[in-house]
C-alpha cells in the first residue's frame, strides 16, 4: 500500500508542477534509508531569510518532502534547504511544521500550498508544540505581511465539490 501511495504522490506532484510551471519545479526523486524524498523548488513565494533585524526577501526556496517509512500513518514532512524566518520553521534544520493535526489523507497537493502560506507569513501557529523560532513570534518582521506569493493553480480534478472540501485551518 505504501509504495502505491508514494507513486500516487509523485503523480500528484507532477500534475501540480504541470499546472504551475512558473511556481513549482521538480528537481528529483530519491529513495533513501530515511524515506522517499521529493526535491522541488518553489518560485514566486516570498520568504524571509537571515536573522532579525537583518532579514532579506527570497522568492525561491528549495524544498525536500520526506515520506517516512510508515507513511501514510506518519505524515509527510517538509524541509527548506535554507530556513526562513518564521515561528514554525526550525532555524537550523529547515523543518517546517505543516500540520496541526496530520491525517493519512494529507497529500503533497495540500502540503505545497500550506508550505507556501507558511513561508509567506499567511499561516502561523503560536502553540508551543509548533513553535521552533520563538524570536520570530516575539519579533515579527518590520515589513508588510503577508509577503508576496503568486496564486497556485490546483489541477481541476483535485477540486472537491463545495460540501466536500476539507476546511483549511490555521496550522
Amino acid at each position: 500500500m505504501r509504495d502505491r501511495r508514494i507513486e500516487n504522490e509523485w503523480r500528484l506532484l507532477n500534475e501540480l508542477a504541470d499546472a504551475n510551471p512558473g511556481i513549482v519545479r521538480i528537481l528529483e526523486r530519491q529513495t533513501t534509508p530515511e524515506g522517499d524524498l521529493f526535491h522541488i523548488v518553489l518560485h514566486q513565494t516570498g520568504g524571509l531569510i537571515g536573522t532579525a533585524p537583518d532579514l532579506r526577501l527570497a522568492t525561491s526556496h528549495q524544498v525536500r518532502f520526506r515520506y517516512p517509512e510508515y507513511f501514510p500513518a506518519a505524515p509527510l514532512e517538509a524541509f527548506l534547504k535554507i530556513p526562513v524566518y518564521h515561528p514554525n520553521v526550525h532555524p537550523e534544520m529547515g523543518f517546517v511544521c505543516l500540520w496541526s493535526e496530520a491525517s493519512p489523507r494529507d497529500t503533497v497537493c495540500e502540503a505545497v500550498p500550506k508550505l507556501r502560506q507558511i513561508v509567506s507569513w499567511r499561516l502561523m501557529n503560536p502553540a508551543s508544540d509548533h513553535l521552533m523560532q520563538p524570536e520570530a513570534l516575539a519579533n515579527p518582521p518590520a515589513m508588510p505581511l503577508p509577503l508576496p506569493c503568486a496564486p497556485l493553480t490546483v489541477p481541476a480534478w483535485r477540486e472537491a465539490p463545495p460540501g466536500m472540501r476539507r476546511r483549511l485551518s490555521r496550522i
